[in-house]
Formats: structure tokens, sequence, C-alpha cells
């Protein structure tokens, strides 16, 4: 729905995907095993996501949320 590759939702920075060693594993990786991986701990999420009817956003970048969010 978002138009983004998979690694735009994984929090790269984060300590559980630096644990579970994601980055030299990822090319190695299904798309249903890393939905999988992701599913497992919200701590693999990168944060916010932001979900409307015809778009999703994947961590704060202020420009994108501008564009996207009408107050």
């Amino acid at each position: 729905m978002s138009g983004l590759e998979l690694k735009k939702f994984f929090n790269v920075n984060g300590k559980m995907f630096k644990e579970q060693n994601l980055k030299a594993r990822w090319e190695s990786l299904s798309e249903t095993e890393l939905l999988e991986i992701l599913e497992s701990d919200g701590m693999l999420h990168k944060r916010p996501v932001l979900i409307g009817d015809d778009f999703a956003l994947s961590g704060f970048k202020l420009k994108e949320w501008e564009e996207r969010v009408k107050v």
C-alpha cells in the first residue's frame, strides 16, 4: 500500500535488528520470512507509522507528513 520497500518498516538502527544480524541475513530471507520477523517483535518496527485511506508512511519525515496530513 505504501509503495515502500519492506526494509523501510524495520528499525535498522535498533538493538533487535542488530542482535538478529538482519543486515547480514537480509538478502537470504524471503518476503514472508521478513514479515514474520517483523511481526515477532515490536522493537523491530520503525516508528511512527501513519496509515491513511490510500497511503502509509514509516518513520517521521516532516515534509512527507505535511504533504499527507491536512490539519
